[in-house]
């Protein structure tokens, strides 16, 4: 089906929202003022606000990490949120920021852009120390003004080396650079920094209409606290639930739960998040990091809400039914992995069970290192810009210029001549590499502009066919940003897997 078939879809089901669930908004609203009046984006999103909730309202939901400038499926998720209000009257829609996971993943404090490197890639971000690495992303201090220092001056190293006279991509530098500093300037944390120039690209210069709001700050207002009580009075059939599904759908990647496991984590002082186990009506476990000994009553929720977090499965589960969402955008990662399990709970428990949608989608864009690169291969086997789009004319050219190297070293043998070979495979594994680099979102942003990147979303969300698989509803189509882009890259891409193997001197190790 089209997108506007499945907006139809949605539309059809005529499912109110409760008075729980409307409180319930109305209090991730009332976070989410906060929210966008420190990102200072609030007068972007104001006509938000002023939409009644009522038990009509349809709830669009997404959620995230608070990353590093993260990758473009991110960004989309925010689009479709946006996309899907623009179609749906009395619509709301809801992004959260899940900012207290553990720092463990890299992705939270790291991200990659395409740079003339072997690997490909330039890693830019914040290093976290190694003893807080296993602490909550939200605990974590605000990194020193050095370190920003840091990360920006990487960033404009990278980009320094191709902007070239491109006007355009310089203006798109500054501006992201300046974003960047003015979400230090407005953060605490590093995960309220990330958080916020999401907020500001997205409602600013993307011209999203999104609401954004941080999990943290829900438990302070008892926010969803109706909905928890619901999944840990039937605990033990979650978890018998959880394990079933893991097993009879085969999600040994997720893997089984202990029968007793509570579905949150408890927040210690140090920043440790603590796995509970519930025995005889009471809730224990041990900080990982500073070993403090906890034990709760599971009945009195009161004295504990504030210091807890969902589990990835509770979460889906807590969210859908305590704000009634119509509509979830999920990843296209592991989300869904964690939402086949949350389904299958919902359905036999009888939690609200929304529509899930996800964007399966590459980029294909031609940003000033790939283009810096196809330039200096094109120079090096002498070949056209026309003649890139023709793999066995490439792959000729290769070849002809190795023999060509090696004729000559088995006439008058030189260190330079046998560097001139092994530069030959080194510059196109460089320039492979920079095409496989799943990269930060600024790359795109930079070297093609925000109206460009939104035109070529919208189209691409037009165009798409949505397909029902399994239990979700699949959007897949790739972006394409540039007319060539997708044969260059399947060119690039042919090229990688036969760099090694044009070797007729024998000194590049392929088979």
């Amino acid at each position: 089906m089209k997108i506007n078939e499945f907006v139809k879809l949605i539309l059809k089901v005529n499912k109110k929202i409760t008075e729980d669930q409307i409180r319930n908004i109305e209090g991730i609203i009332k976070v989410s003022k906060e929210f966008h009046k420190k990102a200072e984006t609030y007068d972007y999103v104001a006509e938000l606000f002023d939409n009644d909730v009522n038990e009509n309202t349809i709830v669009l939901e997404a959620a995230h990490q608070p990353n590093f400038v993260p990758y473009s499926g991110v960004w989309r998720k925010a689009y479709l949120l946006h996309f899907f209000y623009n179609e749906m009257p009395n619509s709301i829609p809801l992004f959260g920021f899940f900012d207290y996971n553990l720092a463990t993943a890299s992705l939270l404090t790291h991200n990659k852009i395409p740079d003339i490197r072997k690997e490909g890639f330039t890693v830019i971000g914040v290093r976290i120390p190694e003893k807080d690495k296993w602490k909550r992303f939200n605990s974590l201090p605000k990194p020193s003004k050095n370190a920003w220092e840091n990360v920006i001056r990487t960033i404009e190293n990278v980009y320094i080396k191709v902007l070239s006279r491109n006007k355009d991509a310089r203006l798109n530098l500054d501006l992201i650079i300046e974003e960047l500093w003015k979400s230090y300037e407005l953060g605490n944390s590093l995960s309220e920094i990330n958080a916020i120039f999401f907020s500001r690209l997205t409602n600013i210069y993307l011209g999203l209409k999104v609401l954004f709001f941080k999990y943290s700050n829900l438990h302070d207002l008892g926010v969803l606290k109706d909905a928890f009580e619901r999944v840990i009075y039937r605990r033990d059939e979650f978890n018998n639930i959880y394990n079933e599904t893991v097993v009879s759908k085969g999600l040994s990647d997720v893997g089984t739960i202990p029968d007793n496991l509570a579905p949150f984590w408890y927040h210690c002082k140090c920043g440790g998040k603590v796995d509970v186990f519930i025995k005889n009506s009471k809730l224990n476990g041990v900080c990982p990091i500073c070993k403090t000994e906890y034990e709760l009553d599971v009945g009195d929720i009161d004295s504990y809400y504030v210091n807890i977090s969902p589990r990835a499965v509770t979460r889906n589960i807590v969210m859908a039914d305590g704000i009634g969402t119509r509509l979830y955008i999920s990843g296209a990662g592991g989300g869904l992995r964690y939402g086949i399990i949350a389904n299958e709970i919902s359905r036999r428990l009888g939690f609200n069970l929304p529509f899930t949608l996800a964007w399966v989608g590459k980029d294909h864009y031609l940003g000033l290192t790939h283009t810096l690169m196809l330039k200096r291969l094109r120079k090096m086997l002498g070949i056209s810009d026309a003649d890139l789009l023709n793999l066995e004319k490439v792959l000729d050219r290769i070849r002809t210029k190795r023999i060509e190297l090696k004729n000559k070293i088995d006439k008058n043998y030189s260190k330079k001549l046998i560097h001139d070979y092994k530069h030959t495979y080194a510059q196109i594994l460089i320039a492979c590499n920079v095409f496989k680099v799943t990269p930060s979102v600024i790359d795109i942003f930079l070297s093609k502009g925000f109206s460009k990147v939104l035109k070529c979303w919208n189209f691409a969300v037009h165009s798409a066919e949505i397909s029902f698989e399994d239990e979700f509803y699949i959007l897949r189509k790739n972006i394409v940003y540039d007319d060539r882009a997708i044969a260059i890259y399947d060119v690039m891409n042919a090229i990688s897997i036969k760099n090694k193997e044009i070797d007729p001197l024998g000194i590049l190790g392929g088979e």
